[in-house]
């Protein structure tokens, strides 16, 4: 008898949301940037539906801050929310960026998916959610995981959920059929994703680069110009002890001494060259950022979507 109950109270409530979403989703008229990026993600008719139903919208940096309470959050910038029921994207206008806001409608599209998700079905999606993390987790996705615990807790499984769906390519046959009923092609979301993290990835691969040459550079420079301080010191030195013997040998330490320098005053120039691509590549980097951050504040990292 009590699972009887219990069953009707389940599709009571199934039936409530179900009759909700038709009402939100059925005079939705979305942007014409948010009907693009509907239409890049390639939904299925059910993901159509509740992303219909969470009524999306784009949104300049004053509206995505009221709409997701960014004020709360200003040391971790965000570029979508799922709140109340809606999503909201953050308007991101830098072509450098493109693919940053289809992967977040379809990560706040996944968190309304999971809400929606029955208990049974969200038991077995949490379990095999933890085993695939268990085998993809790469170091930021750690640091990741853990400020989710620590600002959101209870909804580790549920970021898990968005993230694994819309980020990774490698998932599990029960995920990858899950994850079906809402994306025609799973991977072309995950390109969207793979196409700006790789703008940011890029320029750290470089800044990485360039740092380890100038560090190895200014250490050969230091070294070499020791070297040839002292060897001047000798060379005037035996020029006043009359060492040399004749003027050719005179000369010849002198130009060796002269064309050294030069080639270390060559390699000055060549390190402040990097020095001045290093700095333009942190300008660039922190403008990504600030393009990216509805504050108007530097982000450290490629951002993702929020629960």
């Amino acid at each position: 008898m009590t699972i009887v109950v219990v069953g009707i109270f389940t599709a009571m409530a199934y039936n409530r949301q179900l009759i909700y979403d038709y009402i939100l989703g059925w005079d939705y008229q979305p942007s014409a940037r948010m009907a693009e990026i509907k239409q890049n993600i390639r939904l299925t008719p059910s993901g159509d539906f509740l992303f219909q139903a969470s009524q999306p919208e784009i949104n300049t940096a004053s509206e995505f801050n009221v709409n997701c309470e960014q004020n709360k959050e200003t040391n971790n910038p965000i570029v979508g929310c799922y709140y109340k029921d809606r999503i909201y994207v953050f308007d991101v206008n830098n072509h450098e960026l493109s693919g940053i806001e289809e992967t977040t409608a379809a990560h706040e599209l996944l968190h309304a998916v999971y809400k929606r998700l029955p208990d049974l079905d969200r038991q077995k999606i949490d379990s095999e959610l933890e085993s695939v993390y268990q085998r993809v987790k790469t170091p930021d996705l750690i640091k990741r995981m853990a400020y989710y615990e620590k600002t959101e807790p209870g909804e580790r499984k549920n970021e898990l959920h968005a993230i694994l769906g819309t980020e990774f390519s490698e998932l599990s046959p029960l995920l990858e059929d899950h994850y079906a009923r809402y994306f025609v092609s799973r991977s072309d979301v995950v390109k969207y994703y793979e196409n700006y993290k790789g703008v940011f990835d890029g320029i750290r691969t470089k800044l990485t680069a360039i740092e380890k040459k100038i560090n190895e550079d200014t250490s050969r420079i230091e070294s070499e110009i020791s070297i040839w301080r002292q060897d001047r010191h000798n060379f005037i030195e035996k020029n006043n002890a009359r060492g040399f013997t004749s003027a050719d040998d005179f000369y010849a330490v002198q130009n060796e001494l002269n064309s050294r320098l030069e080639r270390i005053r060559r390699d000055i120039d060549s390190s402040n060259q990097d020095r001045n691509e290093y700095n333009q590549l942190i300008k660039r980097y922190n403008q990504l950022n600030m393009d990216i951050n509805s504050t108007v504040s530097p982000a450290p990292t490629a951002p993702s979507g929020r629960s």
